[in-house]
Protein backbone atom coordinates (compact mmCIF):
# COMPACT_ATOMS: atom_id res chain seq x y z
CA UNK A 1 0.00 0.00 0.00
CA UNK A 2 2.83 2.53 0.63
CA UNK A 3 4.86 1.33 -2.29
CA UNK A 4 1.01 2.48 -4.35
CA UNK A 5 0.68 5.62 -2.62
CA UNK A 6 4.35 6.82 -3.28
CA UNK A 7 3.79 5.61 -7.06
CA UNK A 8 0.64 8.01 -7.42
CA UNK A 9 2.30 10.81 -5.65
CA UNK A 10 5.20 10.72 -8.33
CA UNK A 11 2.47 10.83 -11.52
CA UNK A 12 0.67 13.55 -9.61
CA UNK A 13 3.61 15.56 -9.67
CA UNK A 14 4.71 14.65 -13.09
CA UNK A 15 0.98 15.38 -14.61
CA UNK A 16 1.27 18.26 -16.59
CA UNK A 17 -0.69 21.23 -15.14
CA UNK A 18 -3.47 23.59 -16.94
CA UNK A 19 -2.48 26.36 -19.15
CA UNK A 20 -3.32 29.20 -17.88
CA UNK A 21 -2.90 33.64 -17.86
CA UNK A 22 -3.46 35.14 -13.99
CA UNK A 23 -3.67 38.68 -12.99
CA UNK A 24 -1.53 39.64 -9.79
CA UNK A 25 -3.14 42.70 -9.26
CA UNK A 26 -0.38 43.44 -6.33
CA UNK A 27 2.42 43.73 -9.08
CA UNK A 28 0.02 44.53 -12.00
CA UNK A 29 1.46 41.56 -13.86
CA UNK A 30 -0.19 39.14 -16.27
CA UNK A 31 1.28 35.71 -16.19
CA UNK A 32 1.29 32.88 -18.62
CA UNK A 33 2.44 29.84 -16.99
CA UNK A 34 2.57 26.28 -18.09
CA UNK A 35 1.63 26.84 -22.26
CA UNK A 36 3.71 24.21 -24.22
CA UNK A 37 5.98 24.15 -26.53
CA UNK A 38 3.58 22.35 -29.10
CA UNK A 39 0.95 24.43 -28.12
CA UNK A 40 2.35 27.99 -27.50
CA UNK A 41 0.78 31.31 -25.71
CA UNK A 42 -0.20 33.56 -28.14
CA UNK A 43 -1.47 37.40 -27.29
CA UNK A 44 -5.29 35.83 -28.48
CA UNK A 45 -4.47 33.97 -25.75
CA UNK A 46 -3.54 37.13 -23.37
CA UNK A 47 -6.88 38.92 -25.07
CA UNK A 48 -9.39 36.07 -24.15
CA UNK A 49 -8.33 35.72 -20.81
CA UNK A 50 -8.40 39.45 -20.27
CA UNK A 51 -12.32 39.26 -21.43
CA UNK A 52 -13.18 36.27 -19.33
CA UNK A 53 -12.04 38.06 -16.56
CA UNK A 54 -12.89 41.44 -16.62
CA UNK A 55 -9.73 42.76 -16.04
CA UNK A 56 -9.43 45.37 -18.95
CA UNK A 57 -5.62 45.20 -19.27
CA UNK A 58 -5.67 44.02 -23.53
CA UNK A 59 -6.83 45.65 -26.22
CA UNK A 60 -6.54 44.49 -29.89
CA UNK A 61 -7.02 46.75 -32.58
CA UNK A 62 -9.92 46.07 -34.90
CA UNK A 63 -9.26 44.40 -38.53
CA UNK A 64 -5.51 44.74 -37.14
CA UNK A 65 -2.95 42.51 -35.57
CA UNK A 66 -1.47 44.81 -33.04
CA UNK A 67 -2.35 44.28 -29.38
CA UNK A 68 -1.77 46.23 -26.45
CA UNK A 69 -1.30 45.42 -23.06
CA UNK A 70 -1.56 47.70 -20.19
CA UNK A 71 0.23 46.06 -17.54
CA UNK A 72 3.79 43.94 -16.86
CA UNK A 73 3.48 40.51 -18.86
CA UNK A 74 5.52 37.56 -17.01
CA UNK A 75 5.83 34.33 -19.21
CA UNK A 76 6.85 31.01 -16.58
CA UNK A 77 7.12 30.77 -13.30
CA UNK A 78 10.20 29.68 -11.13
CA UNK A 79 8.93 26.73 -10.00
CA UNK A 80 10.15 23.72 -11.99
CA UNK A 81 7.14 24.08 -14.56
CA UNK A 82 7.55 25.15 -18.61
CA UNK A 83 6.40 27.78 -20.20
CA UNK A 84 6.49 28.59 -23.89
CA UNK A 85 4.85 31.99 -25.82
CA UNK A 86 4.71 32.85 -29.51
CA UNK A 87 4.31 36.19 -31.51
CA UNK A 88 3.83 35.90 -35.24
CA UNK A 89 3.10 32.54 -37.27
CA UNK A 90 2.45 32.07 -40.67
CA UNK A 91 -1.02 33.42 -40.59
CA UNK A 92 -0.26 36.41 -38.92
CA UNK A 93 2.97 37.85 -40.19
CA UNK A 94 2.94 41.14 -38.43
CA UNK A 95 1.79 40.75 -35.42
CA UNK A 96 2.58 43.38 -32.86
CA UNK A 97 2.44 43.38 -29.31
CA UNK A 98 2.72 47.34 -27.25
CA UNK A 99 3.63 46.68 -23.73
CA UNK A 100 3.11 49.41 -21.08
CA UNK A 101 4.84 47.44 -18.91
CA UNK A 102 7.88 45.18 -17.86
CA UNK A 103 8.79 42.06 -19.99
CA UNK A 104 9.66 39.24 -16.94
CA UNK A 105 10.74 36.23 -18.64
CA UNK A 106 10.97 34.19 -15.35
CA UNK A 107 14.39 32.02 -14.21
CA UNK A 108 13.62 28.48 -15.39
CA UNK A 109 16.44 27.25 -12.51
CA UNK A 110 15.18 26.83 -9.30
CA UNK A 111 17.17 28.22 -6.49
CA UNK A 112 18.67 25.39 -4.28
CA UNK A 113 20.81 27.31 -1.90
CA UNK A 114 20.22 30.81 -1.78
CA UNK A 115 23.38 33.40 -0.82
CA UNK A 116 26.43 34.93 -2.21
CA UNK A 117 26.89 32.34 -4.20
CA UNK A 118 23.71 30.83 -5.23
CA UNK A 119 22.89 26.95 -6.25
CA UNK A 120 20.75 26.08 -9.13
CA UNK A 121 19.15 23.30 -10.48
CA UNK A 122 17.93 23.06 -13.94
CA UNK A 123 14.24 23.12 -14.43
CA UNK A 124 12.95 23.47 -17.78
CA UNK A 125 12.11 26.23 -20.27
CA UNK A 126 10.49 29.83 -20.30
CA UNK A 127 10.45 31.24 -23.35
CA UNK A 128 9.39 34.10 -25.36
CA UNK A 129 9.57 33.73 -29.34
CA UNK A 130 9.04 36.06 -32.21
CA UNK A 131 8.77 35.17 -35.48
CA UNK A 132 10.27 31.92 -37.31
CA UNK A 133 13.91 31.37 -37.75
CA UNK A 134 13.27 29.63 -41.92
CA UNK A 135 10.20 32.28 -42.74
CA UNK A 136 11.06 35.44 -43.00
CA UNK A 137 7.81 36.83 -44.09
CA UNK A 138 6.98 36.74 -40.12
CA UNK A 139 7.63 40.21 -38.73
CA UNK A 140 6.83 40.07 -35.42
CA UNK A 141 7.03 42.71 -33.13
CA UNK A 142 7.61 43.41 -29.40
CA UNK A 143 7.15 47.56 -28.68
CA UNK A 144 7.52 48.60 -25.12
CA UNK A 145 6.03 52.10 -23.80
CA UNK A 146 6.82 53.56 -20.87
CA UNK A 147 10.30 55.14 -19.66
CA UNK A 148 10.40 52.73 -16.78
CA UNK A 149 9.39 49.56 -18.27
CA UNK A 150 12.62 47.12 -19.49
CA UNK A 151 13.29 43.87 -20.00
CA UNK A 152 14.21 41.36 -17.15
CA UNK A 153 15.56 37.78 -18.16
CA UNK A 154 15.92 34.77 -15.66
CA UNK A 155 15.71 37.91 -13.28
CA UNK A 156 12.66 38.73 -11.20
CA UNK A 157 11.90 42.53 -10.13
CA UNK A 158 11.54 42.72 -6.40
CA UNK A 159 9.14 45.90 -6.76
CA UNK A 160 11.61 48.60 -5.42
CA UNK A 161 13.99 48.75 -8.05
CA UNK A 162 15.81 46.44 -8.18
CA UNK A 163 15.49 42.21 -8.66
CA UNK A 164 15.79 38.52 -7.04
CA UNK A 165 19.13 36.59 -8.01
CA UNK A 166 17.59 33.88 -10.92
CA UNK A 167 18.92 32.15 -13.95
CA UNK A 168 17.54 31.18 -17.50
CA UNK A 169 14.54 32.68 -19.05
CA UNK A 170 14.87 33.08 -22.91
CA UNK A 171 13.91 35.63 -25.74
CA UNK A 172 14.39 34.53 -29.16
CA UNK A 173 13.36 37.13 -32.28
CA UNK A 174 13.74 35.81 -35.70
CA UNK A 175 13.26 38.62 -38.46
CA UNK A 176 11.17 40.34 -36.15
CA UNK A 177 11.31 44.02 -33.66
CA UNK A 178 12.54 44.84 -30.17
CA UNK A 179 11.97 48.40 -29.96
CA UNK A 180 10.46 51.28 -27.81
CA UNK A 181 6.86 52.04 -28.69
CA UNK A 182 7.19 56.15 -29.07
CA UNK A 183 11.11 55.59 -31.38
CA UNK A 184 12.45 57.33 -28.22
CA UNK A 185 15.65 56.18 -26.74
CA UNK A 186 13.79 55.45 -23.62
CA UNK A 187 13.94 51.76 -22.84
CA UNK A 188 16.09 51.74 -19.70
CA UNK A 189 18.52 49.11 -18.99
CA UNK A 190 17.40 45.41 -19.45
CA UNK A 191 18.98 42.52 -16.98
CA UNK A 192 19.60 39.40 -19.33
CA UNK A 193 20.86 35.88 -17.50
CA UNK A 194 18.80 33.67 -19.53
CA UNK A 195 19.15 33.04 -24.30
CA UNK A 196 19.41 35.32 -26.73
CA UNK A 197 18.88 34.65 -30.07
CA UNK A 198 18.46 37.77 -32.51
CA UNK A 199 18.51 36.61 -36.12
CA UNK A 200 18.18 38.91 -38.08
CA UNK A 201 16.19 41.01 -35.91
CA UNK A 202 16.10 45.11 -35.09
CA UNK A 203 17.15 46.28 -31.85
CA UNK A 204 15.64 49.96 -30.85
CA UNK A 205 14.99 52.48 -28.56
CA UNK A 206 17.31 51.49 -25.21
CA UNK A 207 18.80 54.52 -23.31
CA UNK A 208 21.41 52.34 -21.54
CA UNK A 209 23.31 49.10 -23.11
CA UNK A 210 20.69 47.02 -24.86
CA UNK A 211 23.07 44.03 -24.51
CA UNK A 212 24.38 44.68 -20.92
CA UNK A 213 24.66 41.50 -18.85
CA UNK A 214 24.02 39.32 -22.04
CA UNK A 215 26.97 36.80 -21.52
CA UNK A 216 28.73 35.53 -24.87
CA UNK A 217 27.93 31.86 -24.25
CA UNK A 218 24.45 32.85 -23.58
CA UNK A 219 23.64 34.42 -26.79
CA UNK A 220 23.33 33.96 -30.80
CA UNK A 221 23.34 37.57 -32.54
CA UNK A 222 23.72 37.58 -35.96
CA UNK A 223 22.16 39.64 -38.71
CA UNK A 224 20.42 42.29 -36.46
CA UNK A 225 20.70 46.06 -36.70
CA UNK A 226 21.00 48.12 -33.87
CA UNK A 227 19.67 51.29 -34.19
CA UNK A 228 18.76 54.62 -32.07
CA UNK A 229 20.14 53.20 -28.80
CA UNK A 230 22.31 54.74 -26.00
CA UNK A 231 24.50 51.92 -26.30
CA UNK A 232 24.55 48.31 -27.47
CA UNK A 233 27.71 46.18 -26.00
CA UNK A 234 28.60 46.38 -22.19
CA UNK A 235 30.12 43.59 -19.50
CA UNK A 236 30.32 40.55 -19.84
CA UNK A 237 32.28 39.18 -22.73
CA UNK A 238 30.05 39.81 -25.86
CA UNK A 239 30.02 38.63 -29.49
CA UNK A 240 27.90 39.15 -32.92
CA UNK A 241 27.75 38.35 -36.49
CA UNK A 242 27.02 40.45 -39.85
CA UNK A 243 25.34 42.58 -37.68
CA UNK A 244 24.68 47.12 -38.68
CA UNK A 245 24.98 49.63 -36.13
CA UNK A 246 23.81 52.82 -37.04
CA UNK A 247 22.73 56.06 -35.48
CA UNK A 248 23.41 55.04 -31.88
CA UNK A 249 24.99 57.47 -29.65
CA UNK A 250 27.70 54.78 -29.00
CA UNK A 251 27.76 51.20 -29.75
CA UNK A 252 30.67 49.73 -27.20
CA UNK A 253 30.79 51.23 -23.75
CA UNK A 254 31.45 49.67 -20.01
CA UNK A 255 32.80 46.56 -20.69
CA UNK A 256 35.06 46.97 -17.44
CA UNK A 257 38.12 45.24 -19.00
CA UNK A 258 35.81 42.30 -20.92
CA UNK A 259 36.21 41.21 -24.73
CA UNK A 260 33.62 42.12 -27.72
CA UNK A 261 33.60 39.70 -30.46
CA UNK A 262 32.51 41.15 -33.77
CA UNK A 263 32.49 39.40 -36.95
CA UNK A 264 31.24 41.21 -40.30
CA UNK A 265 30.10 43.32 -38.61
CA UNK A 266 29.12 47.43 -40.45
CA UNK A 267 29.28 50.81 -38.08
CA UNK A 268 27.47 53.51 -39.80
CA UNK A 269 26.54 56.90 -38.85
CA UNK A 270 26.71 56.68 -35.04
CA UNK A 271 27.70 59.60 -32.62
CA UNK A 272 30.56 57.31 -31.35
CA UNK A 273 31.49 53.68 -31.87
CA UNK A 274 33.04 52.97 -28.53
CA UNK A 275 34.15 54.50 -25.41
CA UNK A 276 36.65 51.65 -23.42
CA UNK A 277 36.82 54.63 -20.27
CA UNK A 278 36.49 51.57 -18.33
CA UNK A 279 39.29 49.05 -20.52
CA UNK A 280 38.76 46.63 -22.42
CA UNK A 281 39.13 44.83 -25.87
CA UNK A 282 36.96 44.69 -28.59
CA UNK A 283 37.98 42.27 -31.69
CA UNK A 284 36.89 43.26 -35.27
CA UNK A 285 37.35 41.22 -37.89
CA UNK A 286 36.68 41.50 -41.50
CA UNK A 287 34.24 45.04 -40.07
CA UNK A 288 33.30 47.88 -41.77
CA UNK A 289 34.07 50.93 -39.50
CA UNK A 290 32.82 54.07 -40.89
CA UNK A 291 34.16 56.98 -38.28
CA UNK A 292 31.77 58.61 -35.79
CA UNK A 293 31.11 62.25 -35.59
CA UNK A 294 33.07 62.27 -32.21
CA UNK A 295 36.71 60.37 -31.73
CA UNK A 296 36.39 56.90 -30.29
CA UNK A 297 37.44 56.81 -26.85
CA UNK A 298 40.23 54.93 -24.85
CA UNK A 299 40.74 54.57 -21.46
CA UNK A 300 43.57 56.28 -19.42
CA UNK A 301 43.76 55.04 -15.99
CA UNK A 302 46.72 53.25 -15.03
CA UNK A 303 46.27 49.31 -15.10
CA UNK A 304 43.26 49.58 -17.26
CA UNK A 305 44.45 48.16 -20.67
CA UNK A 306 41.54 49.40 -24.07
CA UNK A 307 42.43 48.47 -27.76
CA UNK A 308 40.51 47.80 -30.94
CA UNK A 309 42.22 44.92 -32.66
CA UNK A 310 41.11 44.68 -36.40
CA UNK A 311 41.51 41.51 -38.03
CA UNK A 312 40.91 40.23 -41.50
CA UNK A 313 40.56 36.54 -43.08
CA UNK A 314 42.28 36.15 -45.93
CA UNK A 315 42.28 33.22 -49.15
CA UNK A 316 45.59 32.59 -50.62
CA UNK A 317 45.58 30.71 -53.71
CA UNK A 318 48.82 28.49 -54.98
CA UNK A 319 49.18 27.91 -58.59
CA UNK A 320 51.77 26.92 -60.65
CA UNK A 321 53.58 28.11 -63.37
CA UNK A 322 50.31 27.27 -65.68
CA UNK A 323 47.96 28.91 -63.89
CA UNK A 324 46.77 25.42 -62.36
CA UNK A 325 45.90 25.19 -59.06
CA UNK A 326 48.51 23.40 -56.24
CA UNK A 327 46.79 21.19 -54.19
CA UNK A 328 48.04 19.74 -50.51
CA UNK A 329 50.89 23.05 -50.23
CA UNK A 330 51.36 24.33 -46.83
CA UNK A 331 50.61 28.12 -46.48
CA UNK A 332 52.75 30.19 -43.49
CA UNK A 333 52.10 33.61 -42.21
CA UNK A 334 55.08 35.42 -40.79
CA UNK A 335 54.50 38.24 -38.82
CA UNK A 336 57.30 41.29 -39.51
CA UNK A 337 56.22 43.11 -36.29
CA UNK A 338 56.49 41.18 -32.76
CA UNK A 339 53.36 39.39 -31.28
CA UNK A 340 52.08 35.84 -31.45
CA UNK A 341 48.91 36.20 -31.70
CA UNK A 342 49.13 38.16 -34.41
CA UNK A 343 48.27 35.62 -36.98
CA UNK A 344 45.27 33.30 -35.86
CA UNK A 345 45.64 29.62 -37.95
CA UNK A 346 49.29 30.94 -38.75
CA UNK A 347 49.23 27.85 -41.19
CA UNK A 348 46.94 26.48 -43.91
CA UNK A 349 46.69 23.31 -46.18
CA UNK A 350 45.41 24.02 -49.92
CA UNK A 351 42.32 22.34 -51.20
CA UNK A 352 42.08 20.49 -54.38
CA UNK A 353 41.41 23.97 -56.02
CA UNK A 354 44.49 25.47 -54.43
CA UNK A 355 42.90 27.28 -51.97
CA UNK A 356 43.46 27.95 -48.26
CA UNK A 357 40.11 27.45 -46.37
CA UNK A 358 37.56 30.28 -47.04
CA UNK A 359 35.98 33.03 -45.39
CA UNK A 360 33.96 32.02 -42.34
CA UNK A 361 36.08 28.83 -41.83
CA UNK A 362 37.55 28.40 -38.45
CA UNK A 363 40.49 26.97 -40.25
CA UNK A 364 40.76 30.31 -42.06
CA UNK A 365 44.10 32.72 -42.16
CA UNK A 366 43.39 35.08 -40.02
CA UNK A 367 45.99 38.27 -40.17
CA UNK A 368 45.92 41.02 -37.34
CA UNK A 369 45.69 44.55 -39.88
CA UNK A 370 46.10 46.72 -36.81
CA UNK A 371 45.70 47.44 -33.43
CA UNK A 372 44.59 50.52 -31.94
CA UNK A 373 45.11 51.52 -27.90
CA UNK A 374 45.30 54.46 -25.85
CA UNK A 375 48.42 55.74 -24.34
CA UNK A 376 48.97 56.94 -20.88
CA UNK A 377 46.84 60.14 -21.96
CA UNK A 378 44.08 58.01 -23.16
CA UNK A 379 45.54 59.11 -26.93
CA UNK A 380 45.04 56.52 -29.77
CA UNK A 381 47.89 55.07 -31.34
CA UNK A 382 47.99 52.53 -34.27
CA UNK A 383 50.37 50.08 -35.14
CA UNK A 384 49.37 47.91 -38.72
CA UNK A 385 51.10 44.55 -39.40
CA UNK A 386 52.84 42.98 -42.55
CA UNK A 387 53.74 39.55 -43.24
CA UNK A 388 55.18 37.47 -45.45
CA UNK A 389 53.45 34.66 -46.75
CA UNK A 390 55.29 31.30 -47.93
CA UNK A 391 53.86 28.45 -49.46
CA UNK A 392 55.29 25.18 -49.11
CA UNK A 393 55.04 21.86 -50.64
CA UNK A 394 57.09 18.57 -49.77
CA UNK A 395 58.99 20.89 -47.19
CA UNK A 396 60.41 22.71 -49.70
CA UNK A 397 59.09 26.82 -50.46
CA UNK A 398 57.52 27.24 -53.49
CA UNK A 399 55.87 30.66 -53.42
CA UNK A 400 56.65 33.94 -51.18
CA UNK A 401 54.82 37.18 -51.01
CA UNK A 402 56.85 39.51 -48.53
CA UNK A 403 55.67 42.86 -46.55
CA UNK A 404 51.87 42.18 -46.76
CA UNK A 405 49.76 44.34 -45.35
CA UNK A 406 46.13 43.40 -44.84
CA UNK A 407 43.88 46.08 -45.87
CA UNK A 408 40.47 47.78 -44.24
CA UNK A 409 37.21 46.79 -45.13
CA UNK A 410 35.04 43.93 -45.12
CA UNK A 411 35.34 42.46 -48.92
CA UNK A 412 36.59 38.78 -49.33
CA UNK A 413 40.54 38.74 -49.86
CA UNK A 414 42.04 36.56 -52.44
CA UNK A 415 45.63 36.28 -52.94
CA UNK A 416 47.10 34.32 -56.11
CA UNK A 417 50.61 32.55 -55.39
CA UNK A 418 52.42 31.51 -58.56
CA UNK A 419 55.10 28.90 -57.73
CA UNK A 420 58.29 30.04 -58.21
CA UNK A 421 57.99 33.45 -56.86
CA UNK A 422 60.29 33.85 -54.35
Amino acid sequence: MGKLIVCLACLLISLPLPASVVFDSGTRTLIVADFTESAPARLESLLRADRANGWNLVRKDAGAQTYAVNANLQVGRNDGSETWMQIGCPLLTNETLILNGTLILAPSYLVLVVGVKNRYAPARVNRLTLGNRTNSAIRAALKISGEDHTVFSGKLPDGRGGWQKGYGGELHIYHGVLASASGRREIPRPYWSGLVTLYRARVAGFKAAALFGAARHRTSIHGSIFENNASVFGSPDQAAEGCCFRENAAVITGIQGNTILLHGCRFERNACNWQLTSGGNIELTDCQVSPGAQPDVYAAQPGRISRAVFRRQVVVRVENDAGEPVARARVRAVPREPGADLVANNYAVTGADGCTPDIGDPRALVFTRSITAGDAHGAPVTTCFHYDIIAELNGRAISRLENYAPPAGCDKIAIRLKQGNN
